[in-house]
């Protein structure tokens, strides 16, 4: 289907009209998800994740939310998914994933837990209706989300609340932030993978995509004052309130800001589009120097690093080619975000798992929506 696809995509530059490529590859998307190549695909689909697949079609129901971020109504009615709905998603998965692919993927990580989940999360990607079977497994614990609330104060600073988390006791820590990215950062943990992979006391912790410093604030408590956090911000709103969120908390002094958009190598100048927490860079603007893993630790003559979280909006995979060296030296954990792209979730794997031979892999997803699917990996030894 994917050489399918890539042929159609070859005739149409042809054309030489961007207006009118943009407009055929619409309808051609369009009859993709309407005509059985979905279910053609999937007639041939690898044998190990066959039965897995079938069992998370079988068993899929949804809530049909609004937004990624939204919460779940607890008394809302569940319904299964029509043949329809499971016929047309299936299609899309055809279109936007190579199955051989999510089949190896598969393969790599290490229980029950993240396989079907990673399954789920690849089919929710696709999906208009949020929570593609990913609800199942987290509708335990959403009912803990007003918590949050109690934590809330009365400020706000760039439309972020206050919060001051020791009333509700997750952390001694104040900050900014909004109610959603708390839950998910402090209650859910999106960066622990069951205790088994964190940062612990003492750590050296890579926080790419540090935002408001929401991040860098929640590992420097668990690494305590004999480790530290390199946070990596380039984004001047971001570096605001960064700045704002550290100043309320004077007793973490193991947090070294980095302005620079981390990326392959040190030597690509880009500027950034959008703001917040989604700022994606853009390459066809110079004006901020990158810089790569490989070459801070070693500037900056870094003795260890324990732990690499990545959440760049879409430049993972090239921050990952500018840490191989740093990776294989000091074996850290990992705690790579995959949702940004499609094709995420199998190429950064699948090239972890070909530079790192002696690592387990695992996946954990941490929203009802597409957002925040985590690759976890650890050194086997």
């Amino acid at each position: 289907m994917n050489k399918l696809k890539k042929y159609m995509w070859n005739i149409i530059r042809l054309i030489g009209n961007e207006k009118i490529e943009s407009r055929i590859k619409e309808i051609i998307k369009k009859l993709y998800f309407i005509l059985p190549f979905g279910f053609f695909a999937f007639l041939f689909i690898p044998k190990n994740i066959k039965n897995r697949v079938k069992l998370i079609f079988g068993l899929n129901y949804f809530y049909d939310l609004n937004n990624d971020y939204a919460t779940p109504d607890l008394n809302m009615k569940l319904s299964r998914i029509s043949i329809w709905g499971g016929y047309k998603a299936k299609n899309k998965i055809a279109f936007y994933f190579k199955l051989d692919e999510i089949a190896k993927v598969c393969s790599i990580l290490n229980d029950e837990y993240s396989k079907n989940l990673y399954l789920s999360a690849v089919f929710n990607y696709v999906s208009k209706k949020k929570g593609f079977l990913v609800c199942l497994y987290y509708s335990h614990i959403w009912k803990y989300y007003q918590n949050i609330l109690l934590a809330c104060e009365d400020s706000t600073h760039l439309n972020y609340n206050l919060f001051d988390l020791s009333k509700i006791n997750l952390a001694p820590l104040k900050l900014y932030y909004s109610a959603q990215g708390i839950f998910c950062n402090f209650y859910l943990e999106q960066y622990c993978y069951k205790n088994l992979i964190k940062a612990q006391k003492g750590d050296y912790v890579i926080d790419g995509g540090a935002c408001g410093g929401d991040t860098a604030l929640y590992f420097a408590n668990l690494v305590g004052e004999s480790g530290k956090v390199f946070a990596f911000e380039f984004v001047e709103e971001n570096i605001e309130l960064f700045n704002k969120n550290l100043a309320l908390n004077c007793h973490i002094n193991n947090i070294s800001l980095v302005k620079h958009p981390l990326y392959a190598d040190s030597n690509t100048f880009v500027d950034y589009i959008g703001g917040g927490s989604s700022a994606t860079i853009n390459l066809n603007s110079p004006r901020i120097q990158t810089l790569s893993i490989d070459d801070f630790v070693k500037n900056n003559h870094i003795s260890k690093i324990d732990f690499i979280k990545l959440d760049i909006e879409g430049s993972e995979f090239s921050a990952l080619f500018g840490a191989k060296e740093s990776i294989k030296r000091f074996k850290p954990k990992l705690a790579i975000c995959l949702y940004h792209s499609a094709k995420d979730y199998t190429r950064i794997p699948l090239l972890l798992n070909e530079i790192l031979p002696n690592y387990r892999f695992y996946f954990d997803h941490f929203t009802l929506g597409r957002y925040e699917s985590v690759l976890f990996a650890i050194c086997k030894d």
